[in-house]
């Protein structure tokens, strides 16, 4: 059986803390919407709230889906 020595270990456990560093940095990461994309999405809840959608059976229509 071979041996593995403590500075292996040692520069083994190194390398996982700085991966599981660089992982918590990209899982907290929050991806940001810019301004438009923000507005359309205000203006498209504020359209479905007044009831001004298309319907699914009318875009099943439009594709000839349906």
């Amino acid at each position: 059986m071979e041996s593995i020595s403590l500075e292996t270990i040692h520069n083994d456990l190194e390398l996982l803390k700085k991966a599981v560093a660089e992982i918590r940095i990209a899982v907290n990461i929050e991806p940001k919407l810019r301004e438009e994309i923000k507005q359309q999405v205000n203006e498209a809840r504020e359209r479905i709230k007044k009831g001004e959608f298309v319907s699914n059976e009318e875009i099943l229509k439009e594709f000839n889906t349906a």
